[in-house]
């Protein structure tokens, strides 16, 4: 892809013969149609759907800003870097990953295999055999890994591609200043890790719900990306957070990404280091596919968890009432049961996981928690209250003061706290995170609102079918 329309291909996708972005109006009857076909053109060329990144929060000769972007013409993804200023953000990126390399060959691309163990990606013949049947075959494997040779623009038979990163829509990159590293989720399947000084990648992870099969037989959904009439899908989707060192995390670093779309649930890797990652890094996966065997395994519930759904916006880390590191977040939707459920992930030192807490609302019917604010109420550091609104507009508040797994519930007698509707009553949905805060105590003694807890939110929706109209 060198950005000039030297390929056919790339200009006359339907083979009529003439640009695709050319619609020539003989008849006015058919101006609708035309400019229709125009707009459809030019949204399908480069968009980003998610957030920026910044590696500081006030202008200096070092900051940047981050963007994550994506092709639906052939569903490619890339990430840029470019400068801010005072006078503004440059034009010109500093550096774009999909350039920055390094060689298909070099890069470090981890998978967790059927047997839960994590390997690096290298000879197609050293993966296990169930792995082997999920990737197809050895010549999809490279393709996966980077390898274009075998593209139909070079006199192969597989996709083409824009660049060997798969599109990146809806998860926002993650800046970890620490390690001045970048972490983002890409529809190839994998989480990626580049290096902010100048784009390089330094390692990508695929989850076992990636690869996983989603029926009994043949291979699984990766090798779809190598078909020439592929059919865009979702894998790494979701958003990404990183616990920084402290005594809570054994002064590791721990990363936690959702799947969002892509699928239900999460996973975490240890990032203290992320140019000497390794297999061994890998924290654990709590997905329907990724779920651990052993009972004991507080992962292995995910197998048939009818509460877990695709998580969407971005969890919260706090210190839980036992003193161990908690990730907080709604448990998304489309779920097996339906409700709105908030979960608590309960992290030892080392990273791995102690338990899973839930506390349903039991409000059911298609329903879902979105993104949660985190309270401390007494002011003693550790997590109280957790405040999420579901998909009927209901804003639930929780009190996880003294989590064990029994303790948790639902406040106002297990009623929401609040409503939100519109005309009608009509139910407004809530899926964008909450926004707690106390109002300042300024000794106003006509003010009764001082040192109150005030929640911020909004109402909508955008992800569902018919959300647009």
């Amino acid at each position: 892809d060198n950005n000039k329309p030297d390929l056919r291909t790339e200009w006359d996708r339907d083979g009529a013969g003439v640009p695709d972005s050319y619609n020539l109006v003989v008849n006015p009857v058919r101006l609708r149609e035309a400019l229709r076909a125009s707009f459809e053109n030019i949204a399908a060329r480069t968009s980003s759907a998610s957030n920026v990144s910044t590696n500081s929060t006030e202008v200096t000769g070092e900051s940047m800003v981050f963007q994550a972007t994506f092709n639906s013409r052939n569903w490619s993804g890339d990430v840029v870097a470019r400068a801010i200023t005072a006078s503004g953000v440059a034009a010109v990126p500093g550096w774009q990953a999909s350039i920055a390399g390094p060689p298909w060959q070099e890069r470090k691309l981890f998978l967790r295999t059927a047997t839960g163990t994590v390997v690096q990606l290298d000879a197609f013949s050293a993966l296990p055999n169930s792995d082997r049947l999920l990737l197809d075959r050895a010549l999809v494997y490279n393709y996966l890994r980077g390898e274009r040779t075998n593209e139909i623009r070079n006199g192969g038979r597989l996709r083409d591609r824009g660049g060997v990163l798969g599109d990146i829509v809806h998860s926002s990159p993650h800046f970890d200043g620490a390690t001045r590293t970048l972490y983002v989720g890409a529809n190839d399947g994998m989480l990626h890790a580049f290096d902010t000084r100048d784009g390089t990648e330094l390692f990508a992870f695929i989850p076992r719900a990636s690869i996983a099969a989603r029926s009994t037989t043949g291979p699984g959904p990766l090798p779809r990306l190598s078909d020439p009439t592929y059919s865009h899908a979702y894998f790494v989707d979701g958003d990404i957070i990183v616990a920084p060192a402290s005594s809570l995390t054994g002064n590791q670093r721990y990363l936690y990404a959702l799947m969002g779309r892509g699928g239900r649930g999460l996973f975490s890797l240890r990032v203290t280091d992320p140019r000497s990652f390794a297999g061994d890094a890998f924290r654990w996966e709590y997905t329907p596919a990724g779920a651990g065997t052993n009972a004991n395994d507080p992962t292995s519930a995910a197998a048939t968890d009818a509460n877990l759904g695709h998580m969407l916006g971005r969890p919260v880390l706090a210190t839980l009432a036992s003193g161990k590191l908690g990730l907080i977040v709604g448990n998304g939707y489309k779920s097996p049961s339906g409700s709105a459920v908030l979960y608590v992930f309960v992290i030892n030192t080392d990273g791995s996981l102690d338990a899973v807490h839930t506390v349903d609302t039991k409000a059911t019917g298609e329903n879902g928690l979105a993104g949660p604010a985190v309270v401390d109420t007494d002011k003693d550091g550790k997590a109280d209250l957790v405040i999420a609104g579901d998909l009927k507009g209901n804003v639930w508040k929780c009190d996880i003061s003294s989590l064990n797994p029994t303790s948790g519930k639902v406040a106002h007698g297990g009623r929401p706290m609040f409503t939100a509707t519109g005309p009608g009553a009509i139910a407004q949905p809530i899926t964008a995170p909450m926004y707690a805060a106390y109002k300042p105590v300024k000794g106003n003694k006509d003010d009764k609102q001082e040192g109150r807890l005030f929640v911020f939110f909004g109402t909508g929706s955008y992800f569902r079918a018919g959300d647009s109209t």
